[in-house]
């Protein structure tokens, strides 16, 4: 749940910078629709000229450009529509055409990735925009986003670019993209982001309840038996043994946390993912549950996850 101070946003003005520093994903729900109204009028007044919009907008950012202002009210805006639900991505499709629009005439603001993968999603959901759509994700793919394309921002622009590409009849295209997301979530995400089943709506569209790319992934990942502790860290039982990727309360939807860097393999070869060194090894002294080849892994592994696991491991002997 957001921090309490996020339950002001709904009082508050715009000229508050509180308003502003909110992550757009943290507000509550119920707040979202005022939130959003309010940035509309301000972009409205702004662009009109209206005084007491630029008197907000100077107290904001001081010493602002006014295409600057814009870019980052807009985005605001956009990031707000995106985490409402269900998402309100395709509302916001001209929104984000005047941010690249804008970004390419003021050369100093940074082509931004991940506004291109959003708008990828919203043309998709406009009738007769695939190919806009495709160009857009490919461009979005290509360019290094402004904030982190966290795990489930990136599947969701995937899945997304998987169904348009479908659609348009390139399936060869969509097969690689349904492939990349199956070895992304099943190689490099034990538990997910925050529990396997929570990624099913950031690879279903609305109103779906299974499509080519879960069952690629394959239910049994999605099925796991999973046990959660009052630390925010997952446990998957699987094969007899325990998986684990961590999960913190507070870290923010869209922020990438701590990717599940070991794999519990036995200790048959190093723990660590992508990792397959059989000889030489060194199990863990304390839990004796894993095995590395070097200090270095184990050092990567423990800051990573070990640490976490390691203790649990030794209590389940």
């Amino acid at each position: 749940m957001p921090k309490e101070k996020y339950d002001r946003v709904a009082t508050i003005g715009i000229n508050d910078p509180l308003f502003w520093n909110t992550p757009p994903q943290a507000v509550w729900p119920q707040f979202r629709p005022q939130k959003i109204s309010l940035i509309k009028r301000f972009i409205q007044g702004y662009e009109a000229n209206h005084p007491d919009m630029y008197k907000i907008a100077e107290e904001l950012r001081t010493g602002h450009i006014p295409h600057e202002m814009m870019d980052f009210a807009r985005w605001h805006l956009v990031r707000l529509q995106r985490f409402s639900v269900p998402s309100q991505i395709s509302d916001t499709v001209e929104d984000m055409e005047w941010l690249v629009a804008n970004q390419k005439k003021h050369r100093d603001l940074k082509i931004d990735g991940l506004l291109f993968i959003y708008m990828g999603v919203g043309l998709t959901k406009r009738g007769g925009r695939d190919l806009e759509a495709i160009s857009a994700f490919k461009q979005g793919f290509k360019h290094r986003a402004r904030d982190k394309l966290g795990p489930r921002d990136t599947l969701w622009g995937r899945a997304f670019y998987s169904r348009v590409l479908r659609r348009q009849g390139f399936a060869k295209e969509a097969d690689e993209q349904e492939e990349w997301l199956r070895k992304r979530v099943r190689e490099e995400m034990p538990t997910g982001v925050s529990g396997r089943r929570e990624l099913l709506p950031f690879l279903l569209d609305d109103g779906e309840t299974t499509n080519t790319i879960v069952e690629r992934i394959g239910w049994d990942y999605f099925n796991a038996p999973e046990i959660r502790t009052p630390d925010g860290s997952i446990f998957v039982l699987a094969g007899g043994n325990v998986a684990l990727h961590t999960t913190r309360s507070d870290v923010e939807p869209n922020e990438v946390p701590i990717q599940g860097t070991e794999a519990v393999k036995g200790s048959k070869e190093c723990a660590i993912i992508n990792c397959h060194v059989k000889e030489n090894l060194k199990k863990c002294s304390r839990c004796l549950r894993v095995s590395y080849c070097s200090k270095e892994h184990q050092k990567l592994a423990w800051k990573a996850e070990h640490k976490y696991t390691c203790r649990v491991w030794k209590d389940m002997k």
